[in-house]
């Protein structure tokens, strides 16, 4: 380690509270961490659902021992 470096804590924040900057320590404000964007809770991107393809669906009951 460096000298002059020991009282450092990479990556780590003190929680000082809200301020005209933020909520405080997290991404939502405190009781919003499971709202909707529209009632102020954060928004979390969903990917699209991948294509079934039949013949993968068939291969994976082959797989599974479903299909004799």
């Amino acid at each position: 380690m460096s000298p002059g470096k020991e009282g450092l804590n990479y990556g780590q924040r003190e929680d000082r509270g809200a301020s005209e900057f933020g909520y405080g320590s997290g991404l939502t404000p405190p009781g919003l961490e499971g709202a909707p964007p529209r009632l102020g809770g954060r928004y979390r991107a969903k990917p699209p659902r991948p294509p079934t393809d039949p013949a993968l669906v068939q291969l994976q009951r082959e797989l599974d021992g479903e299909d004799d």
